[in-house]
């Protein structure tokens, strides 16, 4: 049995009870969050990505994926989206 990942280890499920206004909050929260967070720690954003990158590479050989994987837009430092520092 492998060790669970981060990732594995949180199951999100959206309440169908919100609002369009309610969802734009989160949306605008999450943003929010993830440039204070590459804010917080972009000097080390690149280590990050690199050991990420390395992550997905590595399962990818492992379970010989039929496709690499490939990160979600807003992931990756070089992704204007992410709201890291430029």
């Amino acid at each position: 049995m492998t060790d669970p990942t981060f990732r594995s280890l949180f199951s999100v499920t959206v309440p169908d009870r919100w609002t369009p206004e309610q969802a734009l909050a989160v949306v605008e929260f999450i943003g929010d969050l993830r440039q204070a967070i590459w804010a917080h720690y972009g000097d080390l954003r690149e280590a990050i990505w690199a050991n990420y990158h390395e992550e997905l590479t590595e399962a990818y050989r492992e379970r010989k994926l039929s496709q690499p994987v490939r990160p979600l837009p807003g992931t990756s430092p070089d992704d204007s989206s992410c709201g890291g520092p430029s």
